[in-house]
């Protein structure tokens, strides 16, 4: 049995100990002086109101005086604290006395059977190697048994969940359960291979991820056969990859990437409160904050209250372990795309970007696809981005805008390559723009394109 606690000072200098420990000395003085003058002073008023009991609040009752003095050590011992500060902590765990536990009669705490010792499902042959001593909690035998190389489960059940993260459906099907009530695996031979490979790799996760995603299986495109479709509909066998979402954490992370604004910083806390200090219920305050951009890995997961991007691209209940997340297309999903202030921000940001580097419009609509898709745009894509563009612009700018007379024109003439299509990659299209009205136009055009292209299926599915 093993009880988790906040450790501080052990990972801290030693000058940053000698000082907390300084100031924790003055704050426990300060402290029982205060208690010493607040006891004085009850002591005088349950005499001076001749009661048996203290008021809920008696130090509202103290004569003016005696209320000062008590304000001034309450401040004191405030401002010591503040000053004092915080020292790096971390959670760890500590050894408690061992002890074995009674049998739980159909599963209730209040019901208790017989004292069973402490050991492994003997179901399991690995099990008879490892045996737990009288003195010990166990946490060590139970960490060798379960990296045991006989052990049939733990290196499958690894194995299992990465395959599935990968492709979208794991080898067994019921990745949260290996037993009789689960499924049979599609590929026991190819498990049981992962598994091997991963256990004399030395249980490295990242040569396992190496050993997927290099394999043909996962190379594959996700082109459409008609012949291996007849023989098996539902791609169970993987005869092409799987089209699959990007899960929440990685629609946001990409987002945040291809603008450049993702925050790269590893660790820290994005709670506004010290730690054990959280609460968030129906009547307290949410303190949670979204609004970083560092990794999403890094953003706070409160149980009760998950942040509405990850609820939205199906986030797991955070209350439960689950190996099988579901992936499902809704109409909210789009319409938060469209009018995130998240992805209006990397629109912006991007924009900025293709203006500050290039001049016309071809260049910029290739950059973008290339940044944003990681391929370029094709004819067609080029010819309808150019028609949008232009016609956006037709549209902003006023007629009375000295350069409307010129934009219209060039408009006239875009429409005419566009229509005819002869050659879609003529460099026809509008420079960029020296108008006030015109330049903010053209800023918008790009961002719609931009938003447009970061809200499309291609972006958020790998295929």
């Amino acid at each position: 049995k093993t009880i988790a606690k906040w450790h501080e000072t052990e990972i801290a200098s030693e000058q940053d100990q000698a000082n907390y420990k300084t100031a924790a000395a003055l704050i426990d003085t300060k402290t029982a002086e205060l208690k010493t003058f607040t006891d004085a002073a009850n002591k005088k008023l349950l005499a001076a109101l001749a009661v048996e009991k203290l008021p809920a609040k008696p130090e509202t009752q103290y004569p003016a005086d005696t209320k000062k003095q008590h304000q001034a050590l309450l401040d004191e011992v405030k401002k010591l604290t503040d000053d004092r500060g915080e020292l790096p902590s971390a959670m760890a765990v500590t050894e408690q006395e061992p002890e074995d536990l009674k049998v739980h009669l159909r599963g209730s705490h209040a019901s208790l059977g017989k004292t069973v010792e402490r050991g492994f499902p003997q179901v399991f042959i690995s099990a008879n190697n490892h045996q737990i001593d009288a003195k010990s909690s166990g946490r060590l035998e139970l960490a060798q048994w379960l990296t045991d190389p006989q052990h049939p489960l733990t290196a499958r059940v690894i194995v299992n969940r990465v395959w599935r993260w990968h492709f979208g459906q794991a080898l067994q099907p019921t990745t949260d359960n290996f037993g009789t009530l689960g499924e049979q695996p599609i590929n026991q031979p190819l498990l049981d291979h992962l598994a091997k490979t991963f256990i004399d790799n030395g249980w490295s996760i990242k040569n396992l991820h190496r050993t997927i995603m290099s394999s043909s299986t996962y190379r594959m495109s996700s082109n459409f056969n008609d012949a291996a479709s007849k023989i098996d509909s539902t791609n169970r066998y993987l005869w092409r990859f799987p089209i699959k979402r990007l899960e929440a954490e990685a629609i946001r992370d990409s987002i945040l990437a291809v603008s450049g604004l993702l925050d790269r910083t590893m660790g820290g806390s994005m709670l506004p409160v010290k730690n054990r200090e959280f609460l968030f219920n129906h009547t307290s305050k949410d303190l949670t904050k979204y609004d970083s951009f560092v990794r999403s890995v890094y953003l706070p997961v409160v149980r009760n209250n998950l942040y509405d991007f990850f609820q939205l691209f199906d986030y797991n209940d955070a209350s439960v372990s689950n190996g099988d997340r579901q992936t499902t297309t809704v109409a909210p999903q789009a319409l938060y795309m469209l009018n995130s202030p998240l992805v209006d921000e990397a629109s912006c940001q991007i924009v900025e970007q293709l203006l500050a580097e290039n001049k016309s419009l071809k260049p910029r609509v290739q950059q973008l696809y290339v940044k944003l898709l990681g391929r370029n745009a094709t004819r067609q894509e080029m010819s309808r981005a150019r028609q949008y563009y232009n016609l956006f612009l037709r549209t902003a700018v006023t007629p009375n805008t000295p350069s409307a007379a010129a934009l219209e024109t060039n408009v006239a003439t875009v429409a005419t390559d566009t229509e005819s299509d002869s050659n879609p990659d003529t460099t026809s299209e509008l420079e960029t723009a020296t108008d006030p009205s015109q330049a903010s136009a053209e800023f918008q055009a790009l961002k719609l394109l931009v938003h447009s292209i970061l809200a499309s299926n291609e972006f958020v599915f790998i295929r």
